[in-house]
């Protein structure tokens, strides 16, 4: 899961993601165009399962051309995201 999940957000080939990283002490977060929301969720259950939103969904951060996404508060139950996307790296 955790090498699907760096080349989704790093190989994003339809520009789903128009940035990522670190902010905050523990908040990974991306921020994906309102247009293409809901193939960015798509993907994320290819790699996840339906499972993923079970819970009823999450908070997100909406702004005036895209939304961003804590993938902390989303994934945090399938892996550690750190392990991926290790923070002296991959700050905003």
């Amino acid at each position: 899961m955790s090498d699907k999940l760096f080349d989704y957000i790093t190989n994003n080939d339809a520009s789903h993601i128009d940035e990522f990283g670190w902010i905050n002490d523990g908040e990974f977060c991306v921020w994906v165009s309102h247009l293409w929301l809901y193939e960015f969720v798509e993907g994320l259950k290819e790699i996840f399962g339906y499972g993923l939103f079970d819970e009823g969904g999450i908070e997100v951060n909406m702004q005036i051309d895209c939304t961003c996404i804590d993938l902390c508060v989303l994934l945090g139950g399938y892996l550690d995201i750190e392990t991926v996307f290790p923070k002296e790296q991959y700050q905003h």
